[in-house]
């Protein structure tokens, strides 16, 4: 059967646009500020757990009873922000207050790493339902210039630039919009994550004699998807400043059944951005579904080629955000052609192109992105 001649990017990931991926904060110094995130259940659910990331802190924050809430709240439908203050959702967000949140410790929060709260009141949602996830400073003085605490509100230098889910902000006693790229923040049911879980972002420079000298990501499209697909090459997030090739290697981590090589004066980007690597040849190699192959990068100089950045994860499963499962797309390096290394937290900026698909006769069903099983996530 021939493919089915569908493009698309693997995985949904932020790529940097204009620039190195970078966040956005605000901070929270009296009682009062609220930061939320407004976003769209991705399917019926119920919520379990919300998270955003405090990036740091100064003073003691927490030392004259300052205390946060972090939850679940409802959003005004004829203005898009969260009451104020916030409203907690109850058990069947009927509009009605309940106690969907966690309390903390302003003082005793762990900054550097997403905040995780466990709702006292698990929150039955539908699909499409608008709800918000707001951090309240609720309580406490708090010396403003001494004490404080800083809040990722999102990414910029991004794309996409998403306009919904969206953060906003309320520093001086009413809602604003931040403007944002890409919004920060994560919800968790008993056995998914969805949003946009980037715990850290990190800039990795490599050359031919680095540690490592070859990197790239190790993947699979899941069993069921199809039975058979073609990769055209990949897309990559990074201001090129030295040569390199692109390799696709077979399922043994040794055979290279595609590659090309990169000319980085062939170019006229001047900021981080994404572009696409196509593989040369008149055929492209048949991939099996459900089988391990590596998509990589491997610089030819001894310059590095300029900073790729990729993120991590605050746990494995919260890759369910973005991918059909964890293990679908793990990071790969290696050094001097030795043993491959995979770690399963990070993501690159980095896509593979996937220009076909065959379902075969066995497969059946409808043809869907393997990151769209249980409704689009996010």
């Amino acid at each position: 059967m021939p493919m089915t001649e569908i493009d698309f990017l693997y995985p949904k990931v932020i790529m940097p646009n204009n620039g190195l991926v970078t966040q956005a904060t605000v901070e929270f110094d009296s009682t009062g500020d609220v930061q939320g995130w407004i976003c769209q259940a991705a399917e019926d659910m119920t919520i379990t757990q919300v998270g955003c990331y405090i990036s740091g802190k100064t003073g003691r924050p927490g030392d004259q009873a300052g205390s946060l809430r972090l939850g679940v709240c409802y959003v005004d439908a004829t203005n898009g922000f969260p009451a104020n203050p916030p409203v907690w959702a109850n058990a069947t967000f009927s509009g009605t207050a309940g106690t969907a949140y966690q309390d903390f410790n302003a003082d005793l929060v762990t900054t550097g790493q997403m905040l995780i709260a466990t709702l006292t009141t698990s929150v039955t949602i539908t699909r499409g339902t608008a709800f918000g996830i707001a951090l309240d400073a609720v309580a406490g003085t708090w010396a403003t210039g001494n004490d404080s605490l800083t809040v990722r509100t999102g990414w910029n230098n991004t794309y996409p630039f998403m306009r919904r889910p969206y953060s906003v902000g309320r520093p001086a006693g009413s809602y604003i919009d931040n403007d944002v790229n890409i919004p920060s923040f994560l919800y968790r049911s008993s056995t998914k994550t969805y949003g946009y879980p980037y715990e850290t972002v990190t800039s990795l420079n490599v050359n031919n004699g680095s540690t490592p000298d070859e990197f790239g990501i190790y993947f699979r499209m899941p069993t069921g998807s199809c039975q058979t697909y073609e990769v055209a090459g990949l897309r990559l997030g990074c201001l090129p400043a030295a040569d390199f090739d692109v390799r696709l290697y077979g399922t043994d981590g040794t055979t290279v059944l595609a590659s090309m090589s990169y000319d980085s004066s062939l170019q006229n980007q001047t900021a981080q951005g994404a572009f696409d690597c196509m593989f040369t040849g008149t055929t492209l190699p048949t991939l099996n579904a459900g089988s391990y192959y590596r998509l990589v990068v491997r610089p030819t100089t001894i310059s590095n080629m300029g900073p790729v950045q990729y993120f991590t994860f605050r746990q494995d499963s919260d890759k369910l955000a973005v991918l059909g499962t964890a293990a679908d797309i793990q990071y790969t390096t290696r050094t001097n052609d030795g043993a491959w290394t995979e770690n399963t937290n990070r993501m690159l900026t980095m896509q593979a192109i996937i220009v076909g698909l065959d379902q075969g006769t066995a497969s059946g069903g409808m043809l869907v992105h393997p990151g769209m099983s249980g409704g689009i996530r996010g």
